[in-house]
C-alpha cells in the first residue's frame, strides 16, 4: 500500500494535470449519483474527490487557480448580464428584496457563529459561500485571504478551510404550443372570406396560400374561398387538427400551395417591447403587418420560461418565432436581432473583455487599514458590461450559450480541483479541532435565510408559492434546486422567479467575497 500511495504521489507531482483530470472524473461520477430527491452535484463532487486524492500530496501553481477562475466568472458575468440589467427596475423590487434579505441574514448568522465559536475568516468565508451555494464566492473569498499580508502557510491553511466549509454548507403544466403548417382542399370553407376563416380557427392558425387551378391567387382578409380551392394554413397543431372541420380535406400528398417555414431565435432588444405581456406579441406583430408569425417559446437565462397569463418580456430575452423565412425576418427586424445560426465565438472581444476584467482586479482601495481589491471578480465587472453591450448589439461579441457554459463547468470544476488538492492534507485537522462546530454552523448558515425567505415572499410580499420557491433556488444560485423545485411543480411555472433572482444573486454573492473578508479582517484588528 504504502509503495502504490508513492508511486501516486511521484506521478502526480510530475503531472499534475493528472491528479486534476482524475477528481473531474470522480467527483462528476460521485454528483451524478441520486439517493432520493438528493443529488451531491458535479462541483462538490470534484471537492470531495480532489480532498481524497490530494492525501498523497499534490502541489497545483497558483497562476492556474487564477486563470480558471477567470475564465469562469467572466462568462458568468456574460451570461447573466442581459437578465441583470433588465432586472434592475422598479417592477423587481420584491426579488430584489428576497435577495437582500439572503444577503444580510447570512452575514448576521455567520457572524453569530463566528463569535460562538470563534472562526478564522477562511472558515468563515467559506460558511458564506455555502450558504449562498455560491461557489464563485469561494474564489472570490480566497483571493481576498490572499491579499491579508498572512504568512504563506496562514494563507494556504485560511484557504483551505473556505473550502471545506463551503463544501459541508453546500450538501436540495405550462408550455408554448407546437405548429407547423399543412394543405386542405376546400369544402366547408366554401364562400367564406379569409378573415372569417381563420377567425372560426381561434386566430390560432392563418392561411398563407391558396391556388385556384393552376393560378395563385393573393391571399388578403376579403377574399373568398370557393369550392376546391387548394389552401395552405399555417398555425398551432391544434388548430390545424381542426382545420379540416373549418376548410374542408386536408391534402395528404405534397401540394402546390407547400411553403417554406423556419424557427428562429431573435434577441429582444427594443426597448419598447420591455415589460410587454407574452401574450400580445403575436397581436404586435400582426397589427405591425407580420401575418402568420407565431410565438414558439421564450427563453431566459438559457431555461424555457411558461406563458403565464400576465407574463412580461424583458429586454434580452430570446424569443422563438415560427412562419415563413421573409414574415419571420421582419418581425425580427421589429423586435430586436435575431441570432446568426453560428456556433463560432469572437475571440478579439472575449479576450478584449478579460483583459480589461484583469486590470479592474488589479485596482486596489485601502479600507480600514485593509487592502481592498476585487481580484478574479473584476471579470465578473467586466463581463457584465461586455455581455450587455452585446445583447444589444448582438451582431458581434458572439459567445455562443454551449462555449459560455463549458468555460463556467470547467473553469470552476479546475479551480475547486486544484483547491481541494493542494489543500487536502489540512482538512482533516480543520474537522478534527471544530468537530460539531462546523455542521451546526453550516445547518443554521443555510437554514434561517431559506425560512425567512419563505415567510417573507409569502405573507409579506404575496408571491404565489411556486414561483416563490423557484426565486428562492434563484437567490441562491442553485441550479439543483430550480431542477427540483419544477419537477415538483410538474411544469416550469417556477422558472419565472428564478431567473430574476438568479441574474442578481450571481452578481451580488461573488462580489460580497472580498468585502466580506476585509470586514472581519478590520474587526479582527480592533
Amino acid at each position: 500500500m504504502h509503495d502504490v500511495l508513492g508511486t501516486l504521489k511521484g506521478l502526480f507531482s510530475d503531472k499534475p494535470e493528472l491528479a486534476i483530470f482524475a477528481a473531474l472524473i470522480v467527483g462528476y461520477g460521485i454528483g451524478a449519483v441520486k439517493v432520493g430527491p438528493f443529488q451531491l452535484g458535479g462541483v462538490a463532487g470534484t471537492l470531495i474527490a480532489a480532498l481524497i486524492i490530494g492525501q498523497v500530496g499534490v502541489s497545483i501553481d497558483p497562476s492556474l487557480q487564477r486563470f480558471m477562475f477567470t475564465l469562469f466568472i467572466y462568462a458568468l458575468g456574460f451570461s447573466v448580464a442581459p437578465q441583470f440589467f433588465a432586472s434592475v427596475d422598479r417592477t423587481t423590487w420584491r426579488w430584489g428584496l428576497l435577495v437582500g434579505v439572503e444577503v444580510v441574514l447570512i452575514i448576521v448568522v455567520v457572524f453569530v457563529a463566528t463569535w460562538l465559536f470563534k472562526l478564522d475568516v477562511g472558515t468563515a468565508s467559506g460558511l458564506l459561500a455555502g450558504s449562498a451555494t455560491e461557489s464563485a464566492m469561494v474564489g472570490t473569498a480566497s483571493e481576498a485571504i490572499g491579499r491579508l499580508g498572512l504568512a504563506a502557510d496562514a494563507i494556504k491553511t485560511q484557504q483551505a478551510n473556505v473550502a471545506t466549509a463551503e463544501n459541508l454548507d453546500t450538501d436540495q403544466g405550462h408550455s408554448f404550443p407546437a405548429f407547423g403548417s399543412r394543405a386542405f382542399r376546400v369544402g366547408a370553407g366554401s364562400g367564406k372570406s379569409v378573415a372569417v376563416i381563420e377567425a372560426e380557427l381561434g386566430g390560432k392558425a392563418t392561411i398563407e396560400g391558396i391556388r385556384r387551378g393552376n393560378a395563385a391567387v393573393a391571399v388578403t382578409d376579403a377574399c373568398l374561398l370557393a369550392s376546391g380551392d387548394e389552401v395552405a394554413v399555417l398555425g398551432s397543431r391544434v388548430a390545424l387538427a381542426d382545420a379540416a372541420r373549418v376548410v374542408g380535406q386536408e391534402l395528404g400528398a405534397p401540394s402546390a400551395v407547400d411553403f417554406i417555414v423556419e424557427t428562429r431565435d431573435v434577441v429582444l432588444t427594443r426597448g419598447a417591447m420591455h415589460h410587454t405581456d407574452v401574450g400580445k406579441i403575436e397581436s404586435f406583430l400582426r397589427a405591425s403587418g407580420c401575418h402568420g408569425v407565431y410565438l414558439a417559446g421564450v427563453r431566459r437565462l438559457e431555461r424555457s420560461l411558461p406563458p403565464l397569463p400576465g407574463s412580461k418580456l424583458r429586454t434580452g430575452d430570446v424569443l422563438r418565432l415560427f412562419g415563413k423565412p421573409d414574415d419571420v425576418a421582419s418581425a425580427a427586424r421589429l423586435l430586436g436581432q435575431a441570432e446568426p445560426p453560428s456556433d463560432v465565438t469572437d475571440f478579439v472581444y472575449l479576450g478584449g473583455g478579460l483583459v480589461l476584467g484583469i486590470l479592474i482586479g488589479l485596482v486596489t482601495v485601502p479600507v480600514a487599514g485593509v487592502p481592498l481589491s476585487l481580484g478574479s471578480a473584476g471579470a465578473l465587472l467586466s463581463g457584465l458590461g461586455f455581455g450587455w453591450l452585446r445583447s444589444r448589439r448582438p451582431t458581434f461579441g458572439r459567445f455562443p450559450p454551449a462555449a459560455s457554459q463549458v468555460l463556467k463547468d470547467l473553469g470552476l470544476s479546475v479551480y475547486i480541483a486544484a483547491i481541494g488538492l493542494t489543500s487536502a492534507t489540512s482538512v482533516l485537522t480543520l474537522l478534527k479541532s471544530r468537530g460539531w462546530e462546523l455542521p451546526v454552523s453550516a445547518v443554521l448558515v443555510s437554514l434561517v435565510p431559506t425560512v425567512a425567505s419563505v415567510y417573507i415572499g409569502r405573507y409579506l410580499l404575496h408571491i404565489e408559492p411556486a414561483i416563490l420557491c423557484g426565486a428562492i433556488a434563484g437567490q441562491q444560485a442553485s441550479t439543483p434546486a430550480i431542477k427540483a423545485t419544477e419537477a415538483a411543480a410538474g411544469n416550469s411555472v417556477p422558472v419565472v422567479g428564478y431567473t430574476v433572482t438568479y441574474a442578481i444573486a450571481n452578481v451580488v454573492l461573488p462580489l460580497l467575497g472580498p468585502l466580506f473578508v476585509a470586514a472581519f479582517a478590520a474587526i479582527q484588528a480592533e
